[in-house]
C-alpha cells in the first residue's frame, strides 16, 4: 500500500480523506499529525463554545472510533517540525519519523496577532481553537473587562461569548466603523447608480450647457460634476460626462482642458469634501464629525475650489497646453431609449439628504430640546434616513414612474453595490487602525506629539493627509489613514462641535493635493484625454493640488472664527 501523510487534522485535511476513502478504499495506508490533541472538530461552531451553548464532544466531527475503524494512524497534539522530500520522510516535534508516498499539507491559517506593545503579555490571545476559548474561559474567572480588536464576523461572536461569560466587552475596529460606513455607502451607491442608469447626470450636463450657453460651458461642467459626484463615484461620473468635453471640443476647437479641467474640478471637489460621498463619511465618522457640518463646511470650501481650480485654471492652462480629443477614443454620446429626467427632478433628489442632514444639524441650535420639529428633524435628518428617502425617491421617480420593472431597479440597485464592496473594506481597514492605535497606546504617544507642536490643528491634519496622500496614491485611502492618525489628537486637545468638520475638510484637503504616479486618477485622466505623464502633472496634477490648497486656505480661515 502506497503511504500517505496528512499534515494537520482540521476540517480541510480530514475532509480531503474522507473523499479519498470512498474513490481508493484500500489504496493508501494513511498518518494523520494533528497540532491539536483533539480529533477533527467543527471550528465554526467555536463560538458556540465560548458562549457556553455547547462542548467540544458536541462540534466533533470525527471521533476517536473514525479513525480506527479506517486503520488511519492518528497523532494528536504532535507537531510535524521537518519535511525531507529527497527521503521522503517527516519529523515531529516528539522525534517521531513517518515516511510517506504521497503528501498532503492541510495546516489551515495561523491567527495574527498585532505587533504592537503588550502583545505578549497575560490575557491576549487570537481566536481560533478550543485552546483559544479555554484561555477566554478561564480569563472570564480573573478578569472583568476584554477588549476585541477586529469586527469581523468572528469578532463579533468572540464579543458576544464574552458578554455571555459575564465580562464588560468593548467591541472596536472594523464593526463599529462599518455599522455607520457601510450602511452609508450601500445606500449612496444605490443612489448614484440609479441616477447613472437613468441619463440623469447627463440630464443635469446638457441642461446647465443650454441655459448658460456655449459660452459658459466651463461653468455648466463645473457645476454639473459638483453635483453628480454627490451620489456618483469619481470615476463613473467622468467616464458618463466625458463624451459632452468631447463634444464640445471639437465643435470649438478648443483645447480638451478647456472643458475637461471644469469637470474634474468639480467631480474631485464634491468626491473629496462633500457627504454622502466614502471619504468625507469614514473619516467624519472616525473623528466623530457631525455630517451637518461636514457638508455645510464642505460647500463653503469646494464652491472656491471649484472655481479656481476649475475654470479659471482651465483658462490658463488650456492657453499653454493644446489638447485634441485622442484617436483611439472614438467615443459616441450615450443614447437612452427613455427620455431623460427633467432637471428639477434630478437636482432636487440630489440635493435631498444633504438639506435634511443640514436641517437636523441646525436644529440642534435654533429649535429647544423636546420640541416636536426637532424631534422630526433629528429623525429626518439622520444619514441613514435622509439617504433612505433619497435612495427610495429614486427607485420610484427614476425607476418605476420611467418604466422600470421592480426586477429591473433591484438588479440596478445591486450592481451599484459591487464597487462599494472595496470601500467598505478600505474604510474599515481604516477603523481597525484607529483601534490599534489606541489600544496599543501607540495613539496617545502620537496625539501628545502633535499636541506639543506650534502648528494648528487643521494645519497637522492636512499635513499628515498630504504625507500618505503622496506616499500611496488613493485619496480615499489616505483620509481613512489620515484620521485614524488625527484621531488621538482629537481627544487630547477635547476637540469638540464644528471644529470636528473643519478637520475633516483639512484632512480631505490634504488627501486630494499632488496626484500622481501612484494614483489611479491620474492614469484614467491621461488615458481620457491623451495626456502623457508630464502634461498629466502639469494640468491633472495642478489642478488636484489647487483643490485642497484653496480647501485649506478656507478652513484655516473658518477656524479663525470658529475656534
Amino acid at each position: 500500500m502506497k503511504k500517505l501523510v496528512l499534515i494537520g487534522n482540521g476540517m480541510a485535511g480530514i475532509r480531503t480523506i474522507e473523499e479519498i476513502l470512498k474513490l481508493l478504499p484500500d489504496y493508501f495506508d494513511i498518518t494523520v499529525f494533528g497540532k491539536e490533541p483533539y480529533p477533527n472538530y467543527n471550528r465554526i461552531q467555536l463560538s458556540k463554545v465560548l458562549q457556553g451553548d455547547t462542548e467540544l464532544k458536541d462540534i466533533t466531527l470525527n471521533e476517536w472510533q473514525w479513525y480506527e475503524d479506517h486503520n488511519i494512524l492518528l497523532y494528536p497534539g504532535e507537531t510535524v517540525v521537518k519535511i525531507d522530500k529527497k527521503r521522503q520522510l517527516v519529523y515531529t516535534d516528539k522525534g517521531k519519523e513517518a515516511p510517506f508516498d504521497h503528501l498532503i499539507i492541510a495546516t489551515g491559517s495561523t491567527p495574527f496577532i498585532l505587533p504592537i506593545p503588550g502583545a505578549d503579555k497575560e490575557g491576549v490571545t487570537g481566536f481560533r481553537d478550543i485552546s483559544d476559548c479555554e484561555r477566554m474561559i478561564k480569563a472570564s474567572d480573573k478578569y472583568r473587562h476584554a477588549t476585541v480588536i477586529g469586527g469581523g464576523i468572528l469578532g463579533l461572536e468572540a464579543a458576544r461569548g464574552l458578554l455571555n461569560l459575564g465580562m464588560d466587552t468593548m467591541e472596536k475596529g472594523m464593526g463599529g466603523t462599518l455599522g455607520f460606513v457601510a450602511v452609508v455607502v450601500g445606500l449612496g451607491a444605490m443612489f448614484g447608480q440609479m441616477l447613472e442608469v437613468s441619463g440623469g447626470a447627463d440630464r443635469l450636463a446638457r441642461t446647465m450647457i443650454n441655459r448658460l450657453g456655449e459660452d459658459k460651458a466651463q461653468w455648466s461642467l463645473g457645476i454639473t460634476g459638483f453635483l453628480v459626484a454627490i451620489p456618483v463615484f469619481f470615476d463613473v461620473g467622468f467616464i458618463i460626462l466625458v463624451p459632452i468635453v468631447y463634444g464640445l471640443a471639437k465643435k470649438t476647437g478648443k483645447s480638451l482642458l478647456y472643458y475637461g479641467i471644469p469637470l474634474l474640478a468639480g467631480l474631485a471637489v464634491t468626491h473629496s469634501f462633500i457627504p454622502p460621498t466614502p471619504g468625507p463619511i469614514a473619516v467624519a465618522d472616525l473623528v466623530g464629525a457631525d455630517l451637518g457640518w461636514v457638508i455645510l463646511f464642505g460647500a463653503l470650501a469646494g464652491i472656491p475650489s471649484m472655481i479656481i481650480a476649475g475654470p479659471l485654471f482651465a483658462r490658463y492652462i488650456s492657453k499653454r497646453l493644446h489638447v485634441v480629443v485622442p484617436e483611439y477614443m472614438n467615443m459616441e454620446e450615450v443614447e437612452y431609449d427613455r427620455e431623460l429626467p427633467s432637471f428639477p427632478l434630478i437636482a432636487s433628489i440630489i440635493l435631498t439628504p444633504l438639506l435634511l442632514i443640514l436641517c437636523n444639524t441646525f436644529s440642534d441650535f435654533f429649535l429647544d430640546e423636546g420640541n416636536i420639529a426637532r424631534d422630526i428633524f433629528t429623525f429626518l435628518g439622520h444619514p441613514f434616513v435622509a439617504l433612505t428617502i433619497a435612495t427610495i425617491l429614486t427607485f420610484i421617480f427614476l425607476g418605476t414612474k420611467r418604466g422600470f420593472t421592480r426586477q429591473e431597479v433591484q438588479d440596478i440597485a445591486n450592481k451599484g453595490l459591487e464597487p462599494a464592496g472595496i470601500i467598505i473594506l478600505v474604510t474599515g481597514a481604516g477603523g481597525v487602525f484607529k483601534e490599534v492605535l489606541i489600544q496599543s497606546g501607540v495613539g496617545d504617544v502620537i496625539g501628545n506629539m502633535m499636541a506639543g507642536s506650534n502648528l494648528p490643528p487643521i494645519l497637522l491634519a492636512f499635513l499628515i493627509a498630504a504625507a500618505v496622500r503622496v506616499a500611496q496614491g488613493s485619496a480615499t485611502v489616505s483620509m481613512v489613514t489620515a484620521a485614524g492618525l488625527v484621531a488621538p489628537l482629537i481627544d487630547i486637545l477635547n476637540l469638540e462641535g464644528p471644529i470636528l468638520g473643519l478637520i475633516v475638510i483639512a484632512i480631505a484637503s490634504g488627501a486630494t493635493v499632488l496626484s500622481h504616479v501612484n494614483d489611479s486618477g491620474f492614469w484614467l485622466v491621461g488615458r481620457y484625454f491623451g495626456l502623457d505623464v508630464k502634461d498629466t502633472l502639469k494640468s491633472w496634477t495642478v489642478m488636484e493640488t489647487l483643490i485642497g490648497l484653496v480647501g485649506l486656505s478656507v478652513a484655516l480661515l473658518l477656524g479663525i472664527f470658529i475656534s
